[in-house]
């Protein structure tokens, strides 16, 4: 802005002034004197006093010949000479002109210094103008930091990332150093934009550098004017940045209850250390989307977990199932926590992995059930499997089979033996394979009382059919179908 100025005015008074006053010194041309003018003008202080105070440089001696000399670039001449070959010998005053008082208060008077100015906005624009090298020279390079980062996590090890940045630029040509970008940034995803910027600011391009553990954002922009206090916004999608959910419970057979605990498990292998970043999460593929209310920070390499819900479920209790092989004709046992009664039947995850701890007899904490959360969406329970192998044993027999119709229908009969050797009384599942075709269960009894049965919503090849079994004792369960094998 200086410098602007000063070519202004010492034009505008050449303009006015006879070029016959270069007829003295013919090697000089007007463009450099005016060049001279302005970069004495841009560097010196001396200047600044000759305005300030209103001096007027005193005539300078005529060259014979001349009819008049421009007065301030004789006494610039004059200056340069003293500055360039030393002080001016009284022998050569006539070739140079002789000493004048401004020569003289211009080298000898004090310059005040007292420039120092306390308004943030005036020292940002000075700072610019000393920093000014146009808008064709080199861009300067600006290192923009993160003041706001949002951040969420997707399926498959995907994020989307909204970054806000501060942004102060000076007028002219800028290269914009983002740090901190992650390594597995998806480069054709990034987005900018500028915001609050009280000048144009044009964004020319960007380019990424990959280090072995880091990447920077390098980001090429134009300002049409000096900016203080604007943001830039930085959005773009992600890798590695990796989502799972998990249940850990506590499980309490007397008083039939299940304290169970929903995490989120999240794993940063992206290269970016997220500074007090704001989650949320989206995983399609569970149907779950949370939000936690805290900022965060996750440094890259390592993992966090999140609690996200807790769950106070009743009644909970141990079950056996026993569901045959269709191949075979034999019976996988296993044992069960089974609750039901949930109210809200989209309250847990299915088939997400859960682990839940009980007291033993000595009353410490133990491993009781481990494995992953079986849950019908349509149904208002859910069971884990433990880690116990029951003392049931499950044989059946086929005790009849009828072909009618067309001979596409038949009619079977089967019975199911159930031994339990545990001192405890147990509640026996059976899971009976009737293939994928349309069927229907005519009959069911234990001890020749009727039983009910159903069909399991989530895999309809089944029936299942629930018998209580006193301890040490046996119950055997008789059942007919019709199956349509068309």
């Amino acid at each position: 802005m200086r410098r602007a100025i000063l070519a202004v005015l010492i034009a505008a008074f050449l303009s006015l002034s006879s070029f016959q006053s270069f007829a003295h010194y013919p090697d000089i041309e007007l463009l450099d004197a005016l060049d001279y003018l302005i970069d004495f003008g841009q560097n010196s202080a001396l200047i600044d006093h000759v305005l300030d105070d209103g001096i007027q440089p005193p005539a300078v001696s005529e060259s014979p010949g001349d009819s008049g000399v421009n007065p301030v670039f004789g006494l610039m001449s004059e200056f340069e000479s003293e500055f360039q070959l030393g002080p001016i010998a009284d022998g050569d005053s006539e070739t140079y002109g002789a000493p004048d008082p401004a020569t003289e208060y211009l080298t000898e008077s004090p310059v005040p210094v007292d420039l120092e100015l306390d308004d943030t906005v005036s020292s940002f624009a000075d700072s610019c103008d000393d920093q000014f090298d146009g808008f064709f020279q080199s861009p300067r390079e600006v290192s923009i930091a993160e003041e706001a980062i949002y951040v969420r996590v997707m399926s498959e090890g995907r994020a989307s990332v909204r970054e806000i940045r501060s942004l102060d630029l000076c007028a002219g040509r800028s290269t914009l150093e983002l740090a901190n970008m992650p390594t597995s940034i998806v480069e054709n995803s990034i987005f900018l934009s500028v915001w609050n910027a009280p000048a144009e600011v044009e964004i020319s391009g960007y380019r990424l550098v990959h280090a072995d553990d880091s990447a920077t954002l390098y980001v090429e922009v134009i300002a049409m004017d000096n900016v203080l206090g604007a943001s830039l916004e930085v959005n773009y999608v992600t890798d590695d940045l990796y989502a799972s959910l998990s249940y850990t419970g506590f499980f309490d057979s007397d008083s039939e209850s299940l304290l169970l605990s929903e995490w989120l498990t999240v794993t940063n292998d992206s290269g970016k250390r997220f500074e007090n970043a704001m989650f949320s999460f989206s995983l399609a593929e569970l149907g779950f989307g949370h939000s936690i209310p805290s900022s965060v920070t996750l440094p890259s390499g390592e993992k966090r977990l999140f609690l996200s819900n807790d769950y106070a479920l009743s009644p909970a209790r141990t079950i056996v199932t026993a569901e045959v092989n269709p191949d075979s004709g034999l019976y996988e046992v296993t044992e069960l926590i089974k609750v039901e009664g949930l109210q809200d039947r989209g309250l847990l995850i299915p088939f997400s992995p859960a682990t839940i701890y009980s007291l033993d007899l000595d009353g410490f904490v133990s491993l009781c059930a481990q494995g992953k959360i079986h849950k019908p969406k349509e149904y208002s329970w859910f069971t884990v499997r433990t880690l116990d192998q029951p003392d049931v044993t499950v044989q059946r027999v086929k005790t009849g089979d009828e072909v009618t119709g067309s001979g596409s229908i038949r009619d079977v009969s089967y019975m199911i033996n159930i031994d339990n050797d545990s001192p405890e009384p147990v509640v026996v599942t059976i899971y009976e394979y009737m293939g994928t075709g349309s069927w229907i269960v005519i009959s069911a009894t234990v001890d020749a009382k009727p039983i009910s049965h159903s069909r399991d919503l989530s895999r309809r090849e089944y029936a299942t059919f629930t018998v209580e079994v006193p301890a040490d004792s046996s119950r055997a369960l008789f059942y007919k179908a019709r199956i349509d094998e068309r």
